[in-house]
């Protein structure tokens, strides 16, 4: 696969504003419709006014905004993630060169507690979940175009972050391993799964990761593909991938764990034309079923590792549920 085109830096933040205050002390506070709209008018102007909260697809605290006849969304984060979101800027910059369709960035600010970022509103879109049962093929279609495209973006090795702001690795396992004993520690801090469960992953990890590795390829991943972050239009055409607040340097199996988790259950329809037009640009998978395999094991534990600070008990059920299947099922498709 072609090297991806120079990485532009992302855009500098145009000003500082006064109110983080209005907002909240501290950078996890709910953000109230009183304050969003009067962070709205700070950023982009006195005449911006909030027509409602995006509650699912952009992340964050999200705020649709009219700013004249333009529409926008207002989406607010902590200031302590200034470093991560730079990152998957580079990430959604790189997918936009490469024709992947992308949210269109509108502007970048800093408060004493967030980073603000402004999108253009997309028109006419809709759910996939809306889609008859054609429309929901063809976004399959247009979606696993898209997606092989944007891992057609190659990197010299497997990080976090795009950009070299986290630590890389030459080796798929040596960052698998990595990333699988960060997880472990908050297993252990969170009590869920419970250590006998954590051992047991671990141990089927160890057995998987080397051999799994040798056909790793490192590319531009969003990793968050699930429903609520698409947007198609009414004949089912992909409209745009939204919320790049994740995209990392991992093998191209690593997107599989929210697409068969999240995005196939949801959209069924979608799949064979996905992987169709995936294949039909990535070619041959060497070791497909065990690069799968290796990703859900340790994304799965990091959802049930995670649960702790979250209160979503339907997603905690859901990722024991699958984590049970994976350690009681086959230990090793290949």
């Amino acid at each position: 696969a072609p090297a991806p085109p120079p990485c532009p830096p992302p855009s500098p933040p145009r000003r500082r504003c006064s109110c983080g205050t209005a907002v909240g002390q501290t950078a996890n506070a709910p953000i109230r419709h009183s304050a969003a709209a009067d962070l709205a008018r700070e950023v982009i102007g006195p005449h911006a006014r909030i027509v409602e909260q995006v509650p699912l697809g952009f992340g964050n605290s999200n705020w649709r905004v009219r700013a004249g006849d333009v529409d926008l969304v207002l989406k607010i984060g902590p200031r302590a993630s200034t470093d991560k979101w730079a990152a998957g800027e580079r990430g959604r910059r790189l997918a936009a060169a490469a024709g992947v369709p992308v949210p269109e960035i509108h502007d970048v600010t800093t408060t004493d507690h967030h980073v603000v970022r402004t999108y253009r509103w997309i028109d006419g879109a809709v759910s996939p979940r809306d889609l008859d049962q054609a429309g929901r093929r063809r976004f399959g279609r247009d979606l696993g175009a898209a997606v092989g495209a944007l891992h057609e973006l190659t990197h010299t090795g497997f990080s976090s972050r795009i950009g070299g702001s986290a630590l890389v690795f030459d080796h798929w396992s040596d960052y698998c391993v990595h990333r699988l004993g960060q997880i472990t520690v908050r297993a252990g801090r969170s009590g869920n799964p419970p250590a006998r469960v954590v051992s047991r992953v671990v141990d089927q990890v160890e057995r998987v990761v080397h051999a799994a590795s040798g056909s790793a390829r490192a590319v531009t991943c969003h990793r968050d593909l699930h429903v609520d972050n698409l947007l198609a239009g009414p004949d089912g055409h992909l409209r745009a991938i939204l919320d790049w607040d994740m995209p990392e340097a991992w093998d191209e199996a690593g997107e599989w764990f929210k697409l068969d988790w999240m995005l196939f259950p949801a959209i069924p329809e979608a799949q064979v034309p996905f992987e169709a037009a995936y294949r039909d640009l990535r070619g041959e998978l060497p070791d497909w079923d065990r690069r799968v395999r290796l990703v859900h094991l340790i994304e799965t534990l990091n959802v049930l590792a995670n649960s702790g600070s979250r209160s979503d008990a339907d997603l905690t059920s859901r990722a024991a549920d699958h984590l049970d299947v994976l350690l009681n099922g086959q230990d090793d498709p290949g």
